[in-house]
C-alpha cells in the first residue's frame, strides 16, 4: 500500500475542503453515515457540485476518506480531547477547525494494522505549532 498511499498523500486537500465534507456527511441520516457507499455517494456530489471532473474527484474523495478515516482514529486519544467534542448524534462529532488544517496536510503512514493514519508525533507537534491559546487562566 505504500506506493498508493504516496499517490494519496500527493492529492492536496484543503482544510475547508474536509469541513464541507464533514458537514455534507453530519446531514446524512444518522443510519446512512456508517456506510461507506451512502458517504461515497455524497461525497461525489459535493464534489461534482464543486465542478471537480470525474479523475479529480476520484482522487480526491480517496484522498479524503483516507485522512477522515485517520482523523477518526485520534477519536478516543486523550491528547485531543480539546478539540473535539461527542455529539449527541451517532457520528456527528463536533471537530475544532486546526484538527482539520493539520488532517489537511500531514502525510499519512499506515499503521501496524496496515490502516491509513497519521504519525501521532508529527500531528501533535503541527497541531502545537498552529494552534493559538485561547481564554484566560
Amino acid at each position: 500500500m505504500s506506493e498508493y498511499l504516496d499517490e494519496v498523500n500527493k492529492t492536496k486537500v484543503t482544510a475547508k475542503l474536509l469541513a464541507e465534507v464533514l458537514t455534507a456527511y453530519a446531514a446524512m441520516p444518522s443510519e446512512d453515515r456508517p456506510v461507506f457507499e451512502e458517504r461515497a455517494f455524497r461525497l461525489f456530489e459535493l464534489l461534482k457540485g464543486k465542478g471537480f471532473g470525474d479523475k479529480k474527484q476520484a482522487n480526491l474523495s480517496i484522498a479524503i476518506e483516507f485522512r477522515l478515516e485517520a482523523l477518526a482514529h485520534l477519536r478516543d486519544d486523550p491528547a485531543y480531547r480539546g478539540w473535539m467534542m461527542p455529539s449527541a448524534q451517532s457520528g456527528a462529532d463536533s471537530i475544532h477547525y486546526d484538527l482539520l488544517r493539520v488532517a489537511a496536510v500531514v502525510p499519512l503512514v499506515e499503521n501496524g494494522d496496515t490502516r491509513v493514519a497519521f504519525d501521532p508525533n508529527a500531528f501533535r507537534e503541527r497541531l502545537l505549532k498552529i494552534s493559538s491559546p485561547k481564554g484566560e487562566a
